[in-house]
């Protein structure tokens, strides 16, 4: 428990020596999920990654033509769906199983969960293409997405950003990350609860969590850590009043850029009965405490 405890405290340090602007002491700095920055370095961010995904799928391809020269091109992605694949292909087009699978002693697809198999599913019915053939594009973009999203976590450093690109896209077991399986789902997902933990938004970290928790059964433990962060903010703050503070201005922020974009806060709302001001959401919770800055 110490070593979360220091951790979090050096967090919370590093966020509080680096102070991020707020416009009229009111709204938080904007910044995007993935938490790429408008900068010289934004061409090595996106396409470095890039580079990797078509390394893998180049040396992915040499190795099925060099295992089977006479196999036609169609069979690439079939030659890739092993294993669990095919459960998966079957769940993208026709569902669960209503009944065990003939041949089988009580099999189904019920042990499988349904994200991953939806998404694609969906991404199908768009497309002219085959489950198979449509599930490779869409498992490279979203490991593709789940690099982006881990470079926070790599304290931005250029060389672990680069060597976990090329593991992820390219590496011995990029193979699971181009096929249809869950693992390129499962890992965006977990990245995204961590990250946006990293930036006291337990919000978007609780719906990460949810759908990871219908990714795999094993997602629903990230529930433990967002409550293990909690602990730890309740017992850094010991009953401030910060930890109600930062969900209500989470809250709020959600809420305005929710019903309000362009003016970046909620009206002054007015009774109906007495007619007389009420405080807007962003007075309530400078009552509570000012705006936490987020890590940069």
């Amino acid at each position: 428990m110490a070593i979360f405890e220091n951790r979090s405290a050096d967090i919370y340090r590093e966020a509080a020596a680096t102070p991020a602007p707020v416009e009229a002491g009111l709204t938080l700095p904007a910044t995007s999920v993935f938490d790429i920055p408008r900068s010289p370095a934004l061409s090595f961010i996106l396409l470095l990654p890039l580079v990797f995904l078509l390394t893998g799928l180049l040396l992915r391809f040499l190795a099925f033509r060099t295992a089977m020269p006479e196999a036609d091109l169609t069979q690439y992605f079939d030659e890739l769906c092993r294993w669990d694949c095919s459960w998966y292909v079957k769940m993208a087009e026709t569902g669960y199983d209503r009944f065990p699978v003939p041949g089988r002693i009580n099999a189904g697809n019920w042990a499988f969960f349904p994200s991953f198999p939806m998404l694609v599913g969906g991404v199908r019915a768009l497309l002219p293409f085959p489950t198979i053939v449509t599930a490779s594009p869409v498992s490279l973009v979203v490991t593709y997405a789940a690099v982006l999203a881990a470079r926070p976590l790599l304290n931005r450093d250029r060389a672990a950003y680069a060597l976990y690109a090329a593991f992820m896209l390219s590496g011995p077991v990029s193979f699971y990350f181009t096929s249809f399986f869950t693992e390129p789902l499962y890992v965006l997902m977990t990245t995204l609860v961590f990250a946006q933990l990293a930036r006291l938004r337990y919000l978007s970290a609780g719906v990460a969590a949810a759908i990871l928790s219908a990714t795999r059964i094993v997602g629903v433990f990230a529930s433990l850590a967002i409550g293990l962060q909690a602990l730890l903010d309740y017992r850094r703050d010991a009953g401030t009043g910060a930890a109600p503070s930062r969900l209500c201005w989470a809250i709020r922020n959600w809420s305005s850029r929710s019903s309000s974009p362009r003016s970046g806060s909620l009206p002054i709302w007015r009774s109906s009965i007495s007619g007389s001001a009420t405080p807007s959401p962003s007075a309530m919770c400078s009552a509570l405490g000012p705006a936490p800055s987020p890590i940069p």
